[in-house]
């Protein structure tokens, strides 16, 4: 389901909930109502490095017109990976990059796969890379970053030395997965592929 950006964090811990909340608020200790109240206090103080990751009201309804919807969109995508995976058995220089355990259910919002070597050409398929390693990323080298003090984090030069993530973030992505999407969609990507191995 989509909010047209963010989503929603469901814990049962309390702790790594409020921890949560305290984060998507700049990681400051009291918010507006709580300061503005007439029993709040104007004061706040600044725990952690934050960012401000709060749903607004129009966002908050398109999820909850949508959250009974949220089965048949879980149970729609785990159908089109379990065809995935049954498409793509045996496909030597691919590999579906699984993370289920036997008592979870997945959201299965992305179906990663990993090359085994070089990716080939598209050939047609909407496949694109996923991730970069944070190493390439300029802001892990901007003079923000370099500090740890400033920002709570490991100082940037310690990220720039990863071998495995850096050629993970060559050989991994991610193949076209969506509620509305067919089955022979999904026959498409899969012959795609296979004509990658040829």
């Amino acid at each position: 389901m989509t909010t047209a950006e963010g989503g929603m964090l469901v814990l049962d811990d309390d702790e790594l909930a409020r921890t949560a909340r305290l984060l998507t608020l700049h990681a400051i200790s009291s918010d507006a109502w709580k300061r503005n109240s007439a029993t709040g206090s104007p004061h706040w103080q600044l725990h952690l490095p934050g960012v401000h990751m709060q749903h607004d009201d129009v966002q908050a309804a398109l999820g909850l017109h949508q959250l009974p919807k949220l089965d048949a969109y879980t149970d729609r995508r785990q159908h089109l990976s379990t065809l995935y995976s049954a498409g793509l058995s045996g496909l030597d220089r691919l590999t579906p990059l699984e993370t289920i355990r036997p008592d979870d259910r997945h959201a299965r919002h992305l179906f990663i796969v990993a090359w085994r070597k070089a990716p080939p050409k598209r050939n047609g398929t909407g496949y694109w890379p996923t991730f970069a390693p944070k190493a390439s990323a300029p802001a892990s080298t901007s003079a923000a970053c370099t500090s740890s003090r400033s920002t709570g984090l490991p100082p940037a030069h310690a990220y720039r030395h990863l071998p495995v993530a850096t050629s993970l973030s060559q050989r991994i992505l991610s193949l076209p997965l969506f509620p509305t999407m067919n089955e022979r969609d999904v026959e498409d990507v899969v012959d795609a592929l296979w004509k990658t191995e040829a």
